[in-house]
C-alpha cells in the first residue's frame, strides 16, 4: 500500500488491541511499527500525550492523505457513526494477524480487523469494518455484514447470515443455518438456536430477546 501509516480512530480499550495485531504483523514482514500509528479521540476529550510508544492526535487533526484508517473501537454502532464523521475520502486499512487460519475462499472488506487465533473456514464473506476477535471461529458458508463484530471465543456455525451493526459477545454459538437481521446484539455465552427477526438484545441458552 502506499500510506504506511495508520490512524486508530479511538484511543481505548480495543484500540489498544487493534494495535497489538498490527505490531504483531509488522514484526512478521520485518517492519518497526513506531512513528507509523497514531491514535484518534475526539477534539472534546482529546489529551496530548502518548499511548504504547504511539501518539494521540485530535480526530481533527486526521489528514486522509497521511494516514489509512481502521475504526478503532469494539462497538457496531459507533464504528458506523465514525465513519459517518471522517473525510469522504479517508481510505482504510484491513489487518489480519499472522496465527489466523484463512482459507483462499474468503472474502474479508476493508477496514475489518481479524485478530489472533481466529479460524474462518471457507466461502466466507465478511463484510466492511468488521471486526473478528481473539480466537473466534466461523465456519463455512457464513456472510457476515458491515459493522459485524464477533467477541473472543464466540462461534458461528456453516450456512449462517448475520446482517451489519450485530454484535456477538465472548463465547456466544450461533447454531447452523440461523439468520440475524441488522442492529442486533448477542449477550455473552448466549446460544442463537433460531432466526433473529427483529432488532434487539438477546441472551440465554437459548438466546431470547430480553431488551
Amino acid at each position: 500500500m502506499e500510506k504506511e501509516k495508520i490512524a486508530l480512530i479511538g484511543s481505548g480499550g480495543a484500540a489498544r488491541d487493534i494495535l497489538c495485531q498490527i505490531i504483531d504483523f509488522w514484526n512478521s514482514v520485518g517492519k518497526n511499527y513506531r512513528d507509523k500509528v497514531v491514535f484518534t479521540e475526539s477534539d472534546d476529550k482529546y489529551q496530548p500525550r502518548q499511548i504504547m510508544n504511539c501518539e494521540v492526535i485530535p480526530q481533527s487533526g486526521f489528514d486522509p492523505g497521511n494516514y489509512l484508517a481502521i475504526l478503532a473501537v469494539g462497538d457496531s454502532q459507533t464504528r458506523s457513526e465514525l465513519l459517518r464523521q471522517l473525510p469522504v475520502e479517508t481510505q482504510f486499512a484491513s489487518i489480519i494477524h499472522p496465527s489466523c487460519i484463512i482459507s483462499d475462499w474468503v472474502e474479508i472488506g476493508e477496514g475489518a480487523v481479524v485478530s489472533a487465533g481466529v479460524i474462518l473456514t471457507c466461502n466466507i464473506k465478511i463484510g466492511k469494518h468488521a471486526h473478528i476477535n481473539y480466537g473466534a471461529t466461523i465456519s463455512h458458508d457464513f456472510v457476515g455484514g458491515d459493522f459485524f463484530s464477533i467477541s473472543p471465543g464466540a462461534n458461528a456455525n456453516g450456512n449462517c447470515n448475520v446482517g451489519n451493526r450485530v454484535y456477538i459477545g465472548s463465547n456466544a454459538a450461533l447454531r447452523q443455518g440461523v439468520n440475524i437481521i441488522d442492529d442486533v446484539t448477542i449477550g455473552m455465552g448466549s446460544v442463537v438456536l433460531n432466526s433473529i427477526t427483529k432488532p434487539g438484545t438477546y441472551a440465554g441458552v437459548p438466546a431470547v430477546r430480553i431488551g
